[in-house]
């Protein structure tokens, strides 16, 4: 069985964000350290992870917008660390320019965008600059089957 939209999304996601390094022309080699869901309070970035991001599909917007059709606003929350806020800046375009090669994550999405980000100095075990992001990912599928458009 194939997967749901959804994850079909999430894979896309993880499998672009990946491949941000300085050798195929990004500014930061992000794509090293990809997490998904990891606990930043109780297992903060390691210096010999930044750069680094964590990354959340924890909140979806589903309702219906049509008699065939389910309409889903999918906020992905992001976490990017890294040892400079000059890195971090490079990051950040790092993020939008992997972005927008294909807002549509093949054609699964209607359409993607950045909608803000936050930047603080994290104190844990190491001094790091971590970016909060909040990409926006809105698609459809069919009512009652997530795993269609």
């Amino acid at each position: 069985m194939t997967d749901s939209i959804r994850q079909q999304i999430i894979t896309k996601i993880n499998t672009r964000f990946a491949a941000i390094f300085t050798t195929g022309g990004y500014h930061t080699s992000l794509g090293l350290h990809i997490n998904w869901w990891r606990d930043l309070e109780n297992n903060p970035f390691q210096a010999s992870e930044l750069p680094g991001i964590n990354l959340r599909d924890d909140i979806v917007e589903t309702s219906v917008h049509s008699t065939a059709k389910m309409y889903h606003v999918m906020p992905i929350k992001m976490d990017i660390a890294t040892i400079s806020p000059e890195e971090m800046r490079k990051a950040l375009a790092d993020i939008e320019k992997a972005m927008h090669t294909d807002r549509t994550w093949g054609n699964l999405a209607s359409h993607t965008d950045l909608l803000s980000d936050e930047s603080v100095v994290e104190q844990k075990e190491n001094k790091y600059f971590r970016t909060s992001i909040i990409m926006e990912v809105q698609y459809f599928t069919a009512i009652g089957d997530p795993y269609s458009t």
